[in-house]
């Protein structure tokens, strides 16, 4: 096995894992919105649900998160390769890329927003359990 096949290979897991995360916080969101209490005009989430809500919209602020930065950072790191004047311009050049920063956003957002939605969904099922 190539480490372009192992690369390739994790960037598509962790991509499919972020697409199953954001569909399942999204189900789950519904679900809390499904059993929230009316009181005339006014809509608002049960407080057993509250903690679960909370956790769900970490993880999709986090995911939200992780394309802003990686695409301000690629965006910018792009600008900056094009304007170095060290290097004859072309799209076609080959540069190394800095992996330091797409680790540390992996870290923390990705991890992050794995972590908050595990937390929201047993905050989800222990009120669901509870009731």
């Amino acid at each position: 096995m190539k480490i372009s096949d192992i690369r390739k290979d994790y960037e598509e897991l962790t991509g499919d894992a972020s697409k199953l995360n954001r569909q399942c916080v999204l189900a789950a969101i519904a679900v809390i919105w499904m059993l929230r209490i009316d009181e005339g005009n006014r809509h608002t989430i049960a407080p057993e649900f509250a903690s679960s809500m909370l956790w769900f919209v970490v993880s999709i602020m986090l995911d939200i998160l992780q394309y802003f930065l990686l695409g301000m950072f690629w965006y910018c790191y792009y600008q900056y390769k094009k304007c170095d004047n060290n290097v004859k311009w072309s799209e076609e050049i080959e540069v190394k890329e800095p992996e330091w920063f797409n680790n540390l956003v992996i870290i923390f957002c990705w991890f992050g927003k794995m972590i908050a939605s595990l937390i929201g969904f047993y905050c989800l099922g222990k009120a669901l359990y509870l009731l």
